[in-house]
């Protein structure tokens, strides 16, 4: 089991340094199109379900208006779900994940809302630096530090923004834009 564990972990670090090299060489292949969002969150809720039952984690998707974006589909997805898997990790037992949009303009905000510890307002700027995890190696919480990194430049890749708003004791809000299609109605 604990070999399989590392091998795992392993795969996950050579997968996301191939994916951090790709992106600054400018060598990722990115297709962006239109892409109906909703089931897109569905899956990523499927996906991520075991994983929250496991921590004792309650999801909560707020996203109930359907909403179209110009986006990567399979890079989209990869980001929300390590935006969601941190949610789950650094959160506190039996908290809460919950995710949120919001319409600005030609863009829509996605947040992921956790219940955790939160960040210091003097760890912010490192969140998404390589490999920094905010003095988390020692702990038994899985990661390679660079799924944020790379979550950023996936999203500015597709004209998009990545940002966190934390408090000590109250929790995070990891957000991203991504440029939505504007319809006649809206």
């Amino acid at each position: 089991d604990e070999i399989k564990k590392a091998g795992t972990h392993l795969l996950e670090l050579i997968n996301g340094i191939l994916d951090l090299s790709r992106i600054e060489s400018g060598k990722l292949e990115i297709v962006i199109e239109p892409l109906e969002l909703n089931p897109l969150i569905d899956e990523c809720f499927s996906l991520i379900d075991p994983i929250a039952t496991k921590h004792a984690i309650t999801l909560d998707n707020q996203v109930t208006q359907p909403f179209q974006v110009q986006a990567d589909a399979v890079r989209l997805k990869q980001c929300l779900l390590n935006l969601l898997s941190n949610a789950i990790k650094y959160n506190c037992p039996n908290g809460k994940v919950t995710l949120k949009t919001e319409v600005i303009a030609d863009m829509l905000k996605l947040s992921v809302i956790d219940t955790g510890p939160g960040i210091a307002a003097d760890k912010l700027d490192k969140l998404f630096q390589p490999f920094e995890r905010l003095g988390k190696n020692q702990e038994a919480i899985e990661g390679t530090g660079i799924g944020l990194t790379i979550t950023r430049q996936l999203i500015e890749l597709m004209h998009g923004n990545v940002g966190i708003e934390s408090e000590l004791g109250a929790g995070s809000t990891f957000w991203m834009t991504i440029p939505r299609i504007i319809h006649e109605d809206d």
